[in-house]
């Protein structure tokens, strides 16, 4: 049991984006090329809200914008923190590229973002990430890069992926966020019936269907010994169900398959599109087959180490172009003006 449970611990620093050895890190090919791109400014803030420091990576482009760019929020998993949610992710590379800023916040002092479970209740991560946005507005300001708060979406992975889901749930009138992603995540059981009829939300999932630590069928979540935070989360379909019906989407989805772009990872993806949604809204979810707890195109998911740990992670897609090519088609939403005095 005790070595069940080093293991499962090492899987979830591994999807926080800890380094587990030089060869689980070595990067492989990418199944997709990117464009050329300038290495972004990485700027490290910190900022006190509610008698708490809370610790912030900013990703911006190199040179100063003239048009207000997207925000992205990138939420580590539990035991993870903002920088090593960078490393992981690549989600920088939305910077580098020139189509947005991206902020990687870290957690408080457990280490867990408090998405609704019952071991993690409260609303401080809540009141914060509401307020993230205008923070990450007046930080890159400050270096030339104006942010169009219509267009600000969050993203996060395991635990990180179920405080984005939770975010998606609530009704908030002093700023709406355009869209969510959640990678490794099914909503927490005990939202589910205060989550079920709120204000549709554009939502996209994306789950391993041998992922051990968030199963993919739904049910418990590990627990104990430093592994999880327990409770129960709803399946990969039941999660997707709920937000397609809170965006009054029909049921049936269109199902496509992705190109299996790497044979060799074990893995083959599809995707549903759930149709003809409310005011613009957006409901989809990748389903990757025979994939793990691990963030798809990840160097640090490809070793053996890493593949025992957290599963095999895919290389037919990177988690960064997916999540963008969802965000970038999404409408802007109507948010009051920015506070004055940020």
């Amino acid at each position: 049991m005790r070595r069940a449970h080093a293991l499962a611990s090492l899987a979830l620093a591994l999807c926080a984006g800890l380094p587990l050895s030089a060869a689980s890190a070595t990067p492989s090919a990418t199944p997709s090329a990117q464009p050329a791109a300038s290495a972004p400014r990485m700027v490290r803030s910190q900022t006190l809200f509610r008698g708490q420091g809370r610790d912030i990576l900013y990703a911006l482009p190199a040179s100063p914008s003239r048009s207000p760019l997207p925000l992205v929020i990138a939420l580590h998993g539990g035991l993870g923190d903002g920088e090593k949610f960078e490393r992981q992710s690549a989600l920088s590379s939305l910077a580098a590229r020139g189509l947005a800023a991206v902020a990687f916040p870290s957690s408080g002092s457990s280490r867990h973002w408090l998405d609704g479970r019952p071991s993690l209740e409260g609303d401080s991560d809540l009141a914060f990430l509401f307020e993230l946005p205008a923070i990450a507005r007046a930080e890159a300001a400050r270096r030339g890069i104006p942010l169009d708060l219509s267009r600000v979406f969050v993203a996060g992975i395991s635990n990180g992926g179920l405080m984005a889901l939770r975010l998606a749930c609530q009704a908030q009138p002093s700023f709406r966020f355009a869209g969510f992603a959640a990678f490794s995540a099914g909503l927490p059981a005990s939202l589910e019936s205060s989550c079920r009829g709120a204000p549709g939300a554009s939502v996209l999932l994306a789950r391993g269907t041998d992922d051990r630590l968030m199963p993919f069928s739904g049910g418990p979540v590990p627990s104990g010994g430093g592994i999880g935070a327990g409770g129960i989360a709803l399946s990969a379909s039941a999660t997707s169900a709920l937000f397609a019906a809170n965006a009054g989407c029909s049921p049936d989805p269109s199902v496509s398959a992705l190109p299996d772009l790497d044979p060799s990872d074990g893995t083959r993806s599809s995707r549903s599109d759930f149709r003809s949604c409310r005011a613009g809204a957006r409901v989809s979810a990748v389903d990757v087959h025979g994939g793990g707890h691990a963030w798809p195109g990840s160097p640090a998911a490809r070793g053996p180490i890493a593949r025992r740990l957290s599963g095999v992670p895919s290389n037919d897609f990177r988690g960064d172009d997916l999540l963008w090519g969802f965000f970038s088609s999404l409408p802007p939403v109507d948010n009051p003006p920015p506070n004055p005095h940020r």
